[in-house]
């Protein structure tokens, strides 16, 4: 039985036999040994022993070293005296024939004269490491005495150096939790002989964690959370931090040091102590003409002297612009403005939108000085395709969760294929870094992907997923618990790759994104059939309940899984409780059609069928043509032909991007009026947009949906200058099928939009209902008449009838009707209300989960002296977590208080609108801007902004309790 004892102030963990005493230094010393104290000259207090056969180890110190190498003497000592019980001596070089008699084993960290003596002396080169971060670890025995060289070609080396003799010899694991420590009574300093060094030069991490998802931002960091943060990256050898822009911690109200530049500075000196080079990031993209006000900043801190000083290697800036959708013009603007200031700056750019380029295209734009980043998001690496980038630097980014990524993220199996390849390949040479990139909740739910991306970053070929995941366990768990942790590691990953839709992104592998990002989760129930080998894993794992329970390694492994999980089974009983509201409503309205409702003149009729001719109201515009029943563009025109591109599995392209007009329907000289298209979807993907209420697509609702992936998107261009956007998945679109006919239908009768796809309701959106929600001054324009028209993007779209008709304006509420299938309805019912309290039970259980975690509390944030020292941060926080009133599922899993006080309770408005539609029997299903759900929305988060802190109590037991508890009690519902 193995006991953990805290040392909270260094994030380290304590591990010992509950028969051995141990002390934490700096308390006294272990009774029952005898000591004597060595004050040499500016050492300060040290503890050697005199027990026969003890060990006694003495660090020298160079009399030349770095602050990067005294930072490695640091964490010798730091970690010898936690695994030993006391600290080693330290030792400058030229007092060392004094106290050499003592000790035992003498530890020779980074260069100094008394190394390079032995090294000459011994034969020993650094050739095998030169140009690189690689180190060499050796002992050797000379004059009765071991001594042990952990040194390189540059400062850092020796400080990795370091990390890796504690890791691989003493079973020390860096993890975001805390240092894992294994008390051992001697260090093994004999018979050593390591040679490594990196695959990747630039092994970069990203510090700024997007003010998006504000629970687990750096936004909120204090100076301490930043230090802990570059701790962990350095002993995980990265040696690249992505600082911050304007969204980190220059602008992060704190009761600490509110000048942003001293923080700035403060830090990044910090991280320079630790091996990181500076790397600007967006600098351009967020601020116009290049001026970003931390330009300055680097001149201060990266000055050649202050190169020096730190032992880098050469002279050079680094500069990181991601460009985030932007044109590529806007990118090479970008590196040219670096360049013309600092010729020789390093410039990277990666894919992350390739503006409708292929890769090869894409890198061939950017200027040759410009390392090319692929994100890995292809179906295949796309450096293949790309011939290497024609002999560009170039560098590999994975970003295992986006700043809506909640839940475990990627297929790890097939990241590890692939950077093992890259690693292997000679024609790869060029590629010369490895971003692992966190965007949204940095490592603190991705542990293992943390755990993983670090070694990957340093060498791909030395590790196999097999000995990631075994590694992993093995710095984690003592010996009696590792063969089931392993066994559980290895279903999750196998559950991550294999999950359906299965998809080679670098987002999480389930499709659980957030309802910031609109697509909430997947509409296909059949993609929750493996939630029970998930919770397989869960269980594997809870059989160690009782041996791990306040372990913090287990439980935070715990809370990744149970979260996932909780996802999973939230988002299949949201999706059965929509089904049940669709089900119950075809029920009461059986064959009938409510669709055409007030049909009043037609304005026209084109059957392509029949070939008919046009209407005078009714025209082709562009070079499209009608070539056996499918809308095809002329072959001898590229203007408006559109590029079907696959990145990735389930992702298309069309080039151009903007819209590109296919058919327009001119002013139905009405406010009241519905348009109809009758289609077949020949592609996999392709996109049919309705704009309605406006006299140009720039100033009407758009209504657009996509049947490949079930996408639906409201915009109300009309409201100003931050129109309203709308979006949700819906089953509506996503089952459409290729070999029948479909029928989509808009209606605009005064301020009320809805669309109907085969006779079910999909958009219910009423823009006056949304009036609070604009600009004052725009909010008495009217935005209830104009012209109205339709795309079809995707060649290839068989269109079978278009139509149009002026209707009456529909009545407050429909006429009642009798239920058409009251068994159906019935059973409809009692399945709605079933999966209304499942999805509250699992939101309570989720809750109760995050309440004992002190990484998902925004409690400090949220009360009202925060806030007051913050307005506009708080005001930033609260609007990010604002839903904007569409309908999405509610998958969030931010934090306790946020869940509770704002996601549940949407949650819980989403139920009793669907039951209170089953209760009035309506012939239609809450659809996508649904008033009432809407004005639900939009109160909850006045609500949220006056006053957020959450009435109900947090969870008081263990996070295991938290865990046993709910699953307890969602099966016991679920069974019911």
């Amino acid at each position: 039985m193995m006991q953990a004892i805290c040392y909270a102030m260094c994030f380290v963990y304590l591990y010992t036999d509950v028969n051995q005493n141990y002390e934490i230094v700096g308390q006294s010393e272990p009774e029952g040994h005898d000591y004597q104290r060595w004050d040499g000259p500016g050492m300060g207090s040290m503890v050697l022993s005199t027990v026969a056969g003890a060990q006694n180890i003495a660090v020298i110190q160079s009399p030349d070293a770095s602050p990067i190498q005294e930072t490695a003497y640091r964490e010798f000592s730091r970690l010898t005296a936690l695994i030993m019980g006391r600290a080693p001596l330290q030792v400058k070089e030229n007092v060392l024939d004094h106290v050499r008699e003592r000790t035992t084993d003498i530890v020779l960290i980074g260069d100094s004269a008394l190394s390079n003596q032995i090294m000459r002396d011994n034969n020993i080169s650094l050739d095998p490491i030169t140009g690189s971060d690689g180190y060499l670890i050796r002992s050797v025995e000379l004059d009765g005495k071991n001594y042990l060289l952990i040194l390189g070609e540059r400062a850092v080396a020796a400080l990795y150096g370091v990390y890796e003799y504690f890791e691989r010899f003493c079973d020390v694991g860096y993890f975001p939790e805390g240092d894992r420590i294994l008390k051992k009574e001697k260090l093994p300093l004999e018979k050593l002989d390591i040679v490594d060094r990196p695959r990747f030069a630039h092994r970069v991490q990203h510090l700024e964690s997007r003010a998006v998802n504000l629970v687990q931002s750096s936004y909120y960091w204090n100076l301490d959370q930043y230090r802990h943060a570059i701790d962990w990256m350095a002993k995980n050898k990265f040696n690249m931090e992505l600082p911050m822009n304007k969204r980190g911690f220059a602008t992060n109200p704190s009761n600490e040091a509110n000048d942003g530049a001293f923080r700035y500075v403060a830090l990044e000196r910090y991280a320079m102590e630790r091996g990181f080079r500076y790397l600007l990031y967006h600098p351009f993209d967020v601020y116009p003409n290049g001026e970003h006000p931390d330009m300055l900043l680097p001149k201060e801190f990266n000055r050649q002297e202050d190169r020096e000083k730190y032992g880098f290697h050469d002279s050079v800036d680094y500069y990181y612009s991601s460009g985030e959708g932007g044109v590529m013009e806007e990118r090479i603007k970008n590196a040219l403005v670096v360049h013309a200031k600092d010729p020789e700056a390093k410039v990277f750019q990666d894919m992350w939108d390739l503006t409708g380029l292929s890769p090869t295209d894409f890198a061939n734009k950017l200027p040759d000085y410009v390392s090319v980043g692929e994100l890995m998001v292809f179906r295949e690496p796309a450096h293949i395709e790309a011939n290497y980038y024609g002999g560009k630097e170039w560098f590999m980014v994975w970003i295992p969760s986006l700043f809506w990524g909640e839940t475990l993220g990627g297929d790890l199996k097939r990241i590890v294929r692939i950077m093992r390849e890259v690693a292997e390949d000679p024609k790869a040479r060029k590629c010369d870094g490895f971003w692992p990139m966190s965007e949204g909740q940095y490592y603190w739910n991705h542990r293992l992907y943390g755990f993983a991306s670090a070694r990957l970053a340093w060498n791909p070929a030395d590790w196999t997923l097999d000995r990631l995941i075994k590694r992993y366990v093995e710095l984690r768990y003592d010996l009696p618990f590792r063969v089931p942790m392993t066994r559980a590691m290895n279903q999750l990953v196998e559950w991550m790759a294999n999950h359906d839709p299965a998809r080679p992104m670098h987002m999480q592998a389930p499709r659980m994104y957030s309802s910031v990002g609109g697509w909430a989760y997947s509409e296909n129930l059949a993609d929750y059939a493996d939630n029970p080998d998930l919770r397989h894993v869960l269980d594997t794992g809870l059989t160690l309940a009782d041996q791990l329970e306040n372990d913090p390694f287990f439980e935070s492994d715990l809370t990744e899984i149970a979260r996932t999980y909780y996802t999973q089974i939230w988002a299949s009983n949201f999706l059965e409780l929509r089904r049940a509201g669709r089900e119950a409503a075809n029920a009461v309205r059986g064959n009938r059609s409510y669709v055409t409702h007030g049909l009043d003149n037609v304005l026209f009729d084109v059957d392509f069928d029949r070939k008919q001719d046009e209407s005078p109201k009714f025209k082709l515009k562009g070079p499209w043509r009608v070539e056996n029943n499918v809308l095809t563009s002329d072959n001898d025109s590229n203007q408006y032909q559109p590029k079907k591109e696959e990145i990735a599995d389930g992702i298309t392209r069309l080039e151009p991007q903007a819209l590109h007009p296919q058919l327009i329907v001119v002013d139905p000289s009405s406010n009241n009026y519905a348009l109809s298209i009758q289609f077949q979807p020949k592609q996999e993907h392709g996109t049919i947009v309705f704009f309605v209420r406006g006299n140009n697509p720039q100033e009407a609702i758009t209504v657009k949906f996509n049947y490949g992936d079930g996408q639906v998107v409201v915009h109300a261009n009309g409201f100003g200058d931050h129109p309203q956007e709308l979006k949700q998945q819906s089953f509506g679109v996503y089952t459409l099928s290729d070999a029948t006919w479909h029928q989509a239908v808009i209606q605009a009768t005064g301020s009320l939009v809805k669309l109907y796809i085969d006779n079910e309701l999909i958009v219910n959106f009423d823009h006056q209902e949304r009036r609070g929600y604009i600009p004052i001054e725009l909010q008495e324009k009217k935005w209830d008449q104009g012209g109205f028209g339709i795309e079809v993007h995707g060649p290839g779209i068989a269109i079978k009838q278009l139509k149009a008709w002026t209707i009456n304006p529909e009545p407050p509420s429909l006429l009642a009707v009798t239920i058409e299938d009251q068994d159906k309805f019935e059973e409809a019912s009692l399945r709605a209300q079933k999966h209304a309290r499942l999805c509250d039970t699992i939101f309570e259980a989720m809750n109760n989960l995050l309440a004992t975690r002190p990484e998902f509390s925004v409690e400090k944030f949220i009360r009202p002296e925060y806030r007051a020292i913050d307005p506009e941060g708080w005001l930033s926080f609260s609007t990010s977590v604002r839903s904007n009133g569409f309908l999405r599922a509610y998958n969030r899993t931010e934090s306790f208080e946020v869940n509770e006080r704002v996601y549940r309770r949407e949650a819980q408005a989403f139920s009793s609108r669907v039951l209170e539609q089953i209760k009035s029997k309506s012939t239609e299903q809450v659809a996508i801007g649904d008033p009432k759900f809407c004005q639900g929305i939009h109160q909850i988060w006045r609500e949220w902004v006056i006053d957020p802190v959450p009435s109900r109590s947090k969870f008081k037991g263990s996070t295991t309790k938290a865990v046993l508890q709910g699953l307890a009690s969602i099966d016991n519902l679920d069974q019911n």
